[in-house]
């Protein structure tokens, strides 16, 4: 209950937190539905936390380096290929099927930015 010291609690004389002092209501304590709630409101901003996680992991998979030993690029797709030198160029598919030992990394050349035709 330390994280709860802070909290003044309500005027209830049931009070969870802290039991008021001289006159108090009995209408039932407010915070036991106020904690209530703001779990339910955590639990929801976990989710939504839980789901551009995933989106992030998504989006970093799409757009790194693969290692030609992982996978290929299709033949006919058009890549960002980095050579053994570090060297990055634009390259099709299929030199790196023919150059494996040559070019051990590729990724997806992104799409441009917004508003670039």
């Amino acid at each position: 209950m330390s994280e709860l010291g802070d909290l003044k609690g309500c005027t209830d004389g049931g009070c969870i937190i802290k039991k008021p002092k001289g006159m108090h209501t009995n209408g039932g304590c407010r915070c036991a539905r106020e904690i209530q709630r703001a779990g339910e409101v955590g639990r929801k901003e976990l989710m939504k936390l839980q789901m551009q996680e995933k989106r992030i992991a998504a989006l970093e998979s799409a757009h790194r380096w693969v290692p030609v030993s992982e996978r290929l690029p299709s033949k006919f797709d058009k890549v960002l290929s980095c050579n053994t030198h570090g060297v990055v160029e634009t390259k099709m598919g299929n030199r790196m099927h023919e150059n494996p030992d040559v070019y051990p990394y590729w990724m997806p050349i992104p799409p441009p930015p917004e508003g670039v035709k």
